[in-house]
């Protein structure tokens, strides 16, 4: 019997957190809907906009009601970063319409963060 996603999402952050302890909140964003996220995040309202920014390559997008910036996107990630000091948000592909989406803290590399991001993306392949 498979493990609930619940569970293996948790663990997947849990590892991901230790592996990089910079990033600081973790959803994951299923047909538009947030289908799991950390509790210090609440993307529930912003899930089928953000689900969309790495195709339409949108400039900037809300998280968690906070504006962030494109510095890069392709089909499969986008990265932003905010303003006013509240770090970066991060998004990387899964599979059909599932995405991995983090926050990181303002000193942390987005283009470092975005690779274990990635790597926990393709963990949960056939998983979410």
């Amino acid at each position: 019997m498979a493990e609930p996603v619940s569970t293996v999402v948790s663990g997947e952050w849990k590892s991901l957190f230790q592996s990089n302890p910079k990033l600081q909140a973790f959803a994951v964003c299923k047909d538009g809907s947030i289908v799991w996220q950390t509790s210090n995040w609440d993307l529930v309202s912003e899930a089928q906009n953000l689900a969309q920014a790495p195709e339409t390559a949108a400039p900037f997008v809300y998280a968690n009601k906070i504006k962030y910036s494109r510095t890069a996107s392709s089909q499969e990630s986008y990265i932003g970063t905010s303003g006013g000091n509240k770090g970066h948000f991060l998004m990387a592909f899964v599979q059909g319409k599932t995405w991995v989406m983090a926050s990181a803290a303002v000193d942390s590399i987005p283009e470092l963060a975005i690779i274990d991001l990635s790597r926990t993306a393709v963990r949960l392949i056939d998983k979410v």
